[in-house]
């Protein structure tokens, strides 16, 4: 039947404590405007999974068509018109993984011949060799395919973070018996981001991330390759400025000194805010992928990938699955709602319109719902994802810290978490998971900027037979 709710849908709505809101479209979903433009990705899919027992895999490059507003790839109909793939390289390797170097014919492209666990990205090249897109390599020793089913919402989630190497669902408290946390550890995204930025090395301290090697061998500083929203968008406003004082007449070697600063600065602002801010910050982190991108805005709520507020959008991660979703085919970032079967105590309170005006917060370990206490000790808290009603269903998320917003350093590894998904808010922030010691916020709100934190994938929503 078209346009009926699919399946996992009916799986994902499923409320199991009566959370209001778990799904908040209706069953056609979201539509683009009509005159939405459009733009490119390649392939349908960021991140390929492999099991242990594949020698190789294949996948397509091909261009599509994606609604620039909501990102929503508009068409399983090639794009001709975009430049096409004639080239595939590896961009980057963990320490822990190899595999041959890949191969590309007809825009499909094959990587053969895998060893060891971990994570690597390659990229794919026009004729110009200018870097079209990557795409996230993700072999695991375990399976994450074997979903849980989280209580507050229904929704199938994978059992370890996008990125991690190794499931452990057991007792971190139990002595002799603790989970190798270097490899529960995932990989950091910037909300709205495809592409990984390092993985916290929690085997040791003073180690910021696990190694990874470019092809030539050298070692990523993951720390060091940074730049911010502003530097990258300075060519374009100098650009656009010039463009809009000549249309006006204005030549600013004929003012004054202090008329010209005045008029610099007015022609400033309105190129800045004239440009597409957003096409050209999310452009630069496509073709830079190893590249953290610092929220350097003058107003609360700045994120990476916009200066000016009145650029936000929220739809770079979105409840439909989008260009940029970083999750293996099938599966799609996960609903903040997840999250609330991890709290015995609910303080959120809704105002009259029905929106959210407080967060999941516990204060005191009796409010958590986990089987350990210490997370300094233990890296971690091992949730019960059917809260109290099942003390047998548990799910480590370790505490691999965070990439600090305004400067990419990477913050509090082994003793805080942050696991962000795809929802968004009208008031420039985003929902997430975050604890630290006896302190959990399963919904907390923070404005996006630049963080980077962990993530998990949870079985897609579809919305219509269209999406199968």
């Amino acid at each position: 039947m078209k346009n009926r709710i699919a399946f996992a849908l009916l799986l994902v709505c499923t409320v199991m404590f009566s959370m209001a809101s778990s799904c908040e479209k209706g069953p056609d979903g979201p539509k683009p405007e009509d005159e939405d433009a459009l733009i490119v990705r390649y392939g349908l899919s960021n991140c390929y999974l492999v099991d242990t027992v594949s020698t190789s895999i294949t996948f397509d490059v091909k261009a599509y068509p994606v609604y620039a507003k909501n990102h929503i790839t508009a068409s399983k109909t090639e794009d001709t018109q975009a430049p096409a793939a004639v080239a595939v390289r590896t961009i980057w390797l963990e320490d822990g993984l190899t595999f041959d170097d890949p191969t590309i014919s007809d825009k499909v492209v094959t990587v053969s011949n895998f060893s060891g666990y971990g994570n690597g990205l390659v990229g794919i090249y026009d004729a110009a060799d200018n870097l079209l897109w990557s795409y996230h390599i993700w072999r695991p020793k375990d399976d994450p395919t074997q979903v849980i089913r989280f209580a507050s919402m229904g929704a199938y989630v994978m059992p370890m973070a996008l990125g991690a190497t190794e499931i452990w669902d057991g007792e971190p408290v139990i002595s002799k018996k603790h989970p190798n946390y270097a490899a529960t550890a995932g990989l950091y995204y910037q909300w709205g981001r495809k592409d990984p930025l390092g993985r916290a090395d929690l085997r040791s301290d003073g180690v910021a991330t696990i190694p990874t090697r470019t092809s030539n061998n050298a070692l990523i500083n993951w720390e060091a390759d940074t730049t911010n929203n502003l530097a990258i968008l300075t060519p374009y406003i100098e650009e656009k400025r010039d463009e809009l004082l000549a249309k006006d007449g204005i030549n600013l070697a004929s003012l004054s000194d202090s008329e010209r600063a005045a008029k610099t600065e007015e022609y400033t602002t309105k190129a800045r805010e004239a440009i597409d801010q957003i096409g050209i910050i999310t452009g630069y982190a496509a073709q830079h992928p190893t590249t953290f991108i610092k929220s350097v805005g003058k107003e609360s709520g700045t994120g990476w990938y916009y200066y000016d507020l009145s650029k936000y959008n929220k739809t770079l991660w979105y409840e439909l699955k989008s260009c940029y979703d970083p999750c293996p085919e099938g599966y799609m970032l996960v609903n903040a709602n997840v999250h609330r079967g991890f709290l015995n105590k609910s303080t959120s309170q809704y105002d009259d319109k029905g929106n959210e005006i407080t967060d999941y917060t516990a204060e005191t370990y009796e409010e958590i719902n986990a089987t350990n206490k210490y997370i300094s000790t233990y890296k971690g808290f091992n949730f019960l994802y059917f809260g109290a009603i099942d003390s047998t269903k548990t799910t480590l998320y370790t505490a691999a810290g965070y990439r600090a917003g305004t400067t990419g350093v990477i913050t509090a590894p082994g003793t805080e978490g942050r696991y962000i998904g795809y929802t968004s808010t009208n008031s420039y922030y985003c929902r997430t998971l975050h604890f630290r010691n006896k302190w959990l916020r399963a919904r907390w709100g923070y404005y996006i900027g630049g963080t980077g934190a962990t993530v998990r994938c949870m079985v897609e929503m579809k919305y219509s037979d269209d999406d199968e």
